[in-house]
């Protein structure tokens, strides 16, 4: 068991005020070769039906599958939990219908689609990291599974946007301008994964990725601020919280459209 004393979650950090642009970078380019070395496109049939046997992890799945894709997207659910200022906010998804399709989508993807193998819950509390360091260690691989790259690059994308809007409605005295980092974090783990893809996907698969990315963050958004699993960097915060709806509505009604980088990118920083 290696000795970790010397990390913290990303999470953790970034609330701290700690920001590392090679820690970042390092994150991404781990994911972009985990999801080549066994996506189906890149391993020979014989050893993606095993990497599938390996990794089934129905139980995880199905956990995953009513608290994330499932539940928040329940017109008021029992298991919901949120602030009065996301309450008002929730008409706007449960009355729309393009919305609440895509969503559907995107769960329907979440189970059957087998691309390649996921960590299933890549947060920033499952990147441990070190002080002024590039060196990253990924955790709390349980959720592990053969299902849509799409997921993974959400997951993180959503945490990335979680401490953006955090740090930037409720800036710190020592660092106003922090928030910034977070914008840049974002635009390189786009670059980095999406330059990675050219490798094996064709133009249309990879803005088909694209648009499955902007689905995924959009129900991790509302799964974390909606559903009954909180992130600790939104504790407190309605604006920020609020923020976060908006462009997780943003994103399920238009995530179809959305095939490209900048396209991602912009629905996240609309004002």
């Amino acid at each position: 068991m290696e000795d970790l004393h010397d990390y913290k979650t990303m999470r953790k950090a970034l609330m701290e005020g700690e920001f590392h642009m090679e820690a970042v970078k390092k994150v991404a380019e781990t994911m972009a070769i985990l999801h080549r070395k066994t996506h189906r496109k890149c391993v020979s049939e014989t050893q993606f039906a095993e990497l599938v046997n390996r990794f089934k992890n129905d139980e995880m799945l199905s956990m995953m599958d009513c608290a994330f894709f499932t539940f928040p997207l329940l017109p008021y659910h029992k298991t919901n939990q949120y602030s009065a200022e996301v309450k008002a906010q929730l008409p706007r998804i449960y009355g729309d219908q393009i919305l609440q399709e895509n969503a559907s989508k995107i769960r329907a993807r979440h189970i059957a689609m087998k691309q390649c193998l996921v960590h299933g819950d890549f947060s920033t509390e499952a990147v441990m990291v070190k002080k002024d360091s590039a060196n990253v260690k990924i955790i709390d691989p349980e959720f592990a599974y053969i299902g849509p790259a799409a997921h993974d690059v959400g997951t993180l994308l959503a945490n990335y946007i979680f401490s953006y809007y955090s740090h930037k409605l409720y800036p710190t005295e020592e660092s106003p301008g922090f928030y910034k980092n977070l914008e840049d974090a974002m635009k390189t783990t786009l670059s980095i994964y999406l330059k990675d893809l050219n490798d094996y996907l064709t133009p249309d698969e990879i803005k088909s990725t694209v648009s499955d990315i902007a689905g995924f963050v959009g129900c991790y958004i509302f799964a974390r601020i909606i559903g009954r699993i909180k992130t600790f960097d939104m504790t407190g915060r309605p604006l920020s919280e609020v923020k976060c709806v908006d462009i997780g509505i943003r994103l399920l009604q238009r995530c179809t459209e959305i095939t490209n980088q900048q396209q991602l990118l912009d629905c996240i920083f609309k004002s």
